[in-house]
């Protein structure tokens, strides 16, 4: 191959991100969102005459080689012996060596291949022996840092795009590597680590490899490119249907690959799943990370959309959210189980207790027409109560519990605004008596910074332990997270602890300006306080809401000092938020209203 030939190249990105490992057990999660947009922005102006980002399964690969891709990524878990492919169900499926030798000596004209996997030199030595010319691959005998292996896929697709050689680009890749300020950082902590255990350290540049080695690489070997022909070109994507889940893994989302596997197996049998389990122990975020699963293969071709029910009194007003959240417009129920009735989508239904206390016939009778009317519908559930009651399908139950001793650890350091603790006794007797319960974790993390150790605070939560216990019996909350609510709050001055109490009143969130309108001007600065203790979320870089449970702390702790303040000024802000939508109503400026 040379730079004078007159084709356009075509590329297949393939991400394999199985959650179990062969023997049933949990694998670490890959941050293949990174890779896949750098890979996106090195491509969007290269002129690919086929493009197609997808995962990775045995069909795909079989129907993919033999079709003119002459560019193959591939991005996942590695081994010296074999790639880890998808199984469809959140599994995996051992791709060896002989079958993968096997499949690609189908392929017809494969120019690059980049197996962007720990361990994987093998496999692409493998590769060029099936006929492949030149291939990308990370020592066997080395693990590479996800952020580095983004860098550089990044950095190497973005050159040879430019019309640099496959030997330039991979140098120009290397080089951004070793200059990251990201590896800089840690590049000192890891030495002094590897010295500690008695291993070599290797730079993380030098992992990556290019293949074969045992030929000269002439440096005007690349990959042909040209402006972008819209006629002749084709591209799919992942994650091509509509949704409002977030584009990006959660970021404190630890350990939940069992419990999704799980998940994911039984919606593909059930109808209606619904996840139990103690407020704060992560129903959401497994739900919103499951949905995002689904989303990414493109499995719902009506899109996957999540609806909080946070406050919902009835039934119906639960269908009126659906509608809204779904971006359609109905006067009944009967237009909108029309239009529902095709759609091939899965709904997760949010925090459905409020609701259920409030309305359960109603809401049941809902989810019964819904499974009854739309035959494609798929309906996921967060709950601490089940739905119940005779439904047109069986409504399974997931009960969801703590995370284990090392996720928590993973996830409380995960929490920690520095490195500022150490794996030592103090940890483990604060992790065990926070008993793996995730939101108690993040709260009690934050906490940990200058002048305020693990050891103070677990020597402050062993003293608060039996009056938790007491309070708990007052509030339907988790003794534990009563334990770092109680904790965090304690830690906060009497003006930001105003703040948390007034929040309390709004319990589907509150716009930020209008926060202000009732609290003053300084309450930006209060509230970046209760946000740095995770006590307050942020939706949409302007929403401020509380976690229900949470919420449920602050009713408890609500002072009547407090309320006599500040529920005339809600009153009256309700009052002109209403008035307001009135006068808008007839117009287009109704659905812009706060």
């Amino acid at each position: 191959m040379n730079t004078t030939e007159k084709y356009v190249p075509g590329m297949l990105c393939l991400f394999s991100a199985p959650l179990l490992d062969p023997d049933g057990n949990p694998l670490q999660v890959l941050d293949l969102d990174s890779e896949f947009d750098e890979i996106i922005k090195s491509t969007t102006q290269a002129g690919l005459a086929r493009l197609r980002f997808d995962f990775a399964t045995v069909e795909l690969l079989l129907n993919s080689v033999t079709t003119g891709f002459n560019i193959i990524h591939f991005s996942g878990h590695g081994h010296p012996d074999f790639l880890l492919f998808e199984d469809g169900n959140g599994g995996c499926h051992v791709l060896d060596k002989d079958h993968l030798k096997k499949v690609f000596a189908q392929a017809k004209g494969v120019d690059l291949a980049v197996v962007s996997a720990c361990y994987s030199e093998n496999t692409a030595r493998l590769l060029l022996d099936a006929g492949v010319k030149y291939a990308v691959a990370i020592r066997k005998d080395e693990p590479v840092y996800d952020f580095a292996a983004a860098l550089f896929t990044g950095k190497f697709y973005d050159a040879l795009f430019k019309g640099q050689s496959i030997q330039s680009a991979f140098q120009s890749a290397k080089l951004g590597v070793e200059g990251s300020p990201r590896w800089k950082a840690v590049r000192n902590s890891i030495r002094l680590q590897c010295k500690k255990e008695g291993k070599p350290f290797i730079e993380e540049e030098r992992k990556f490899l290019l293949l074969p080695d045992h030929l000269p690489i002439n440096d005007g070997v690349g990959i042909p490119s040209r402006e972008t022909d819209s006629e002749n070109c084709s591209s799919r994507f992942m994650g091509c249907f509509e949704t409002n889940l977030p584009d990006r893994q959660l970021q404190m989302f630890t350990g939940r690959a069992v419990e999704m596997h799980q998940l994911i197996n039984l919606l593909g049998e059930q109808r209606l799943v619904t996840v139990n389990g103690a407020g704060g122990i992560g129903k959401t975020a497994l739900a919103i990370e499951t949905g995002r699963w689904f989303h990414l293969r493109n499995l719902f071709e009506d899109g996957v959309f999540k609806i909080d029910l946070r406050s919902m009194d009835s039934g119906d007003s639960v269908m009126q959210k659906i509608i809204t959240t779904m971006g359609v417009d109905f006067i009944n129920e009967e237009q909108f189980l029309t239009y529902i009735k095709p759609l091939h989508t899965l709904l997760v239904l949010d925090n459905a207790e409020d609701v259920l206390c409030r309305d359960h016939r109603g809401f049941r009778r809902l989810m019964d027409k819904l499974l009854q009317t739309a035959g494609k519908i798929k309906l996921l559930v967060t709950s601490q109560k089940e739905i119940g009651g005779n439904l047109y399908e069986k409504e399974e139950l997931y009960n969801l519990s703590g995370l284990d001793r090392e996720n928590s650890i993973e996830l409380f350091i995960k929490g920690l605004r520095e490195d500022l603790c150490v794996r030592d006794e103090a940890l483990d007797r604060l992790i065990h008596l926070l008993g793996g319960h995730p939101l108690s974790l993040t709260i009690m993390a934050r906490q940990v910074g200058e002048g305020c150790s693990v050891a103070d605070l677990l020597q402050e939560l062993e003293s608060k332990n039996a009056e938790a216990v007491k309070t708990v019996t007052d509030v339907d909350l988790d003794y534990r997270l009563v334990l770092a609510l109680s904790s965090a709050y304690d830690h906060l001055s009497p003006k930001v602890q105003t703040v948390f109490q007034v929040l309390a009143y709004f319990p589907n969130g509150i716009h930020w300006d209008d926060l202000e309108k009732i609290l003053g001007e300084s309450c930006r600065d209060l509230t970046a306080q209760l946000l740095d203790v995770s006590l307050v979320d942020v939706n949409h870089q302007t929403r401020l809401s509380l976690h229900p449970a949470v919420r449920l702390f602050a009713v408890d702790v609500l002072r009547d000092e407090v309320k006599e303040e500040y529920e005339p000024r809600i009153l009256a802000f309700t009052a002109e938020l209403s008035k307001l939508i009135h006068n808008n109503f007839d117009n287009d400026q109704a659905c812009n209203t706060k």
